[in-house]
């Protein structure tokens, strides 16, 4: 996968930030850690979005979503 320019301006700033508070490891540590957050942050967006969906009402209940997808499928019912 290409790097953006985005993504080495960020690693770089989490570098500089690592470097002056007397935490940084290894080139490879940094990335890992660096990764780690990112995935972290990305998980923690997802979840504010479907926070945001139940709030607004833009959701449906999980059994009327099976009864829908078995349906769709031409599965049985559910018992």
């Amino acid at each position: 996968m290409p790097v953006t320019k985005d993504e080495l301006d960020s690693f770089n700033q989490f570098v500089d930030e690592k470097i002056a508070s007397g935490g940084a490891g290894s080139l490879r540590e940094l990335v890992a850690e660096w990764e780690h957050q990112k995935e972290r942050q990305e998980v923690n967006e997802a979840i504010r979005r479907g926070l945001a969906d139940v709030d607004a009402g833009r959701t449906e209940p999980f059994l009327q979503s099976q009864d829908e997808f078995r349906q769709e499928r031409g599965l049985p019912p559910r018992k």
